[in-house]
């Protein structure tokens, strides 16, 4: 488990409808939370940074473009209330990506939006310990899919 922050992102409303959302996050930035040996640690964020997984030297963000944002009707409070239609960049490559997420206003100042999601990272030229596109990796298989949790805090201009 780890994080990776926010480089920057915005949400964009109209007339009270959201019309457009983006987020970039700094690659740079990963972080890993569950290993306790310094040693350990700082060697699988090395490895996460280099050329096998995320290419961080040449690819710093990870950048999602929403291109439409659709109301859901039916929403819950606290449950998605919006379907984000869009793509995603990493490590140079752009994949389609739809992102259930709950918008909300936070005060007469502040939007929120909030979103988890996974992505999988081959589709992204990520392939480094996939067991799905290698045979007979034994304890070296990577899972394939990362699990997303996003928050953005927007000040209304």
């Amino acid at each position: 488990s780890g994080t990776v922050k926010l480089a920057g992102g915005q949400i964009e409303i109209a007339n009270g409808q959201l019309q457009g959302a983006r987020f970039s996050l700094d690659m740079n930035s990963i972080a890993c939370e569950d290993l306790a040996d310094s040693t350990s640690n700082a060697m699988l964020i090395r490895h996460l940074r280099d050329e096998d997984f995320f290419a961080v030297e040449r690819f710093p963000t990870a950048d999602f473009v929403c291109e439409s944002a659709s109301a859901i009707a039916s929403a819950s409070p606290g449950l998605p209330n919006h379907t984000l239609q869009g793509s995603l960049t990493l490590r140079g490559v752009t994949q389609p990506l739809s992102i259930p997420a709950v918008v909300a206003a936070a005060d007469s100042d502040h939007l929120t939006g909030q979103a988890q999601f996974e992505i999988d990272r081959t589709q992204f030229g990520s392939h480094y310990g996939s067991g799905r596109l290698f045979a007979f990796l034994g304890k070296h298989v990577v899972n394939d899919h990362i699990h997303l949790h996003v928050k953005l805090h927007a000040k209304r201009s």
